[in-house]
């Protein structure tokens, strides 16, 4: 579905980190998003979304490792709202801007730290981008 979420985990953050490990996701509104949980994404392949590739937001941890992200529109892999991200050893590769939305966050970038967030990124490879990076509203990215 244009609107829909591949794989959703969603207000777990009291339990033990989800695991999301070698799946492959095309089109969606956001490929894998998390919202308040703590996780692992690797090895996992997203393609084609609407939106985000990776989303990890609304107050969640974790680690966004070898995953690849191809020819999705606005942001590959997003970090937002107050979560804490560590984005490593990803391939992100034609993420397109979404002129049509406006938004000025979602113009072409590989990873997108927001609102609050703080990103440490490391080893990823990203091309066929506007940005490599972008941080916005008091977000905060570093590099390991």
């Amino acid at each position: 579905s244009e609107y829909g979420q591949g794989i959703d985990i969603s207000f777990s953050f009291d339990r033990e980190p989800s695991l999301v490990d070698g799946c492959s996701v095309h089109g969606a509104w956001e490929g894998i998003v998390s919202h308040s949980s703590r996780l692992r994404l690797g090895d996992n392949t997203v393609r084609a979304t609407t939106s985000r590739g990776i989303a990890v937001t609304e107050m969640s941890m974790g680690a966004v490792e070898r995953n690849t992200v191809e020819s999705a529109r606005g942001v590959g892999i997003f970090c937002g709202d107050y979560s804490e991200c560590e984005i490593e050893d990803n391939r992100v590769r034609d993420v397109r801007p979404d002129e049509a939305s406006g938004d000025k966050t979602r113009m072409g970038y590989g990873i997108v730290a927001h609102y609050g967030a703080d990103a440490t990124i490391s080893g990823n490879d990203v091309s066929g981008v506007a940005s490599r990076t972008k941080s916005f509203l008091g977000a905060r990215i570093s590099t390991d």
